[in-house]
């Protein structure tokens, strides 16, 4: 029997599983990092692909210092909730790479846009988003 992938579910397929996520700024870092290297030793050709994900990657990464992000996402792998059915779970990588993307403004765009977030209260998600707000100001 094979597994539907749903984001929603936080199936995510076996390519995924056991896998971290990865934030818009990071991977900017990570392609900026990999042009400069390219660029020095003119072993690899830079190709339209490669640019216009580099070029995405910085567009959408927030304009948040990289030491503002990293904070962030300690502070999301740290968080512990209690789900619906009372036991305490960590925020699943997939749920804090897209919170550390999104930043959203209220629980309700949170849960809206992460349907996954669900599981817990409006409150808590207020109290990380409120933390992140926080944070940002850093």
């Amino acid at each position: 029997m094979m597994d539907n992938e749903d984001a929603e579910t936080l199936n995510l397929g076996e390519d995924f599983k056991d896998k971290n996520c990865l934030t818009i700024s990071e991977v900017a870092f990570i392609l900026s990092k990999k042009k400069e290297e390219m660029e020095k030793e003119k072993s690899d050709v830079i190709n339209d692909v490669f640019e216009k994900s580099l070029h995405y990657a910085k567009r959408f990464s927030g304009g948040i210092s990289s030491e503002t992000k990293e904070a962030i996402r300690k502070y999301l792998a740290r968080v512990t909730l209690m789900n619906q059915s009372g036991e305490k779970k960590k925020l699943h990588p997939f749920q804090i790479a897209q919170l550390a993307n999104l930043l959203p403004g209220d629980a309700e765009e949170a849960q809206t846009l992460i349907p996954s977030l669900q599981e817990y209260s409006s409150s808590d998600i207020e109290n990380i988003l409120k933390e992140l707000e926080s944070l940002k100001g850093i």
